[in-house]
């Protein structure tokens, strides 16, 4: 069974340069860089068209299914939350969904 396990990237123990996640292959210790895309970096990554965002990502054990949720930045005060989610295919992920707007609480 695989986990998702976050690392944290940092320059000094005060600035953050990016979060990134690794998912670990419990009984063999291997690891997969297949979540790296949902990583923040420093300049935040922006949409399609254009807003800032940063990812939650949310799954459950023994399932295939990773959950993607993008919190997007459309105002100074103002937030939407979009949701994607992925199938697990051996070390790859493939979409399952479109991007949607609206996210489920899980």
């Amino acid at each position: 069974m695989a986990t998702l396990t976050p690392r944290v990237a940092t320059l000094t123990p005060r600035v953050l340069l990016g979060f990134c996640y690794y998912l670990t292959d419990l009984p063999t210790g291997r690891g997969f860089d297949v979540l790296n895309v949902f990583g923040v970096a420093m300049p935040r990554p922006k949409t399609q068209d254009g807003y800032e965002y940063g990812t939650r990502l949310i799954s459950y054990p023994h399932s295939r299914l990773l959950v993607v949720q993008y919190n997007v930045a459309l105002a100074p005060r103002q937030e939407e939350c979009r949701e994607r989610m992925f199938v697990f295919d051996g070390a790859k992920l493939t979409p399952s969904t479109n991007t949607r707007i609206g996210c489920g609480s899980y």
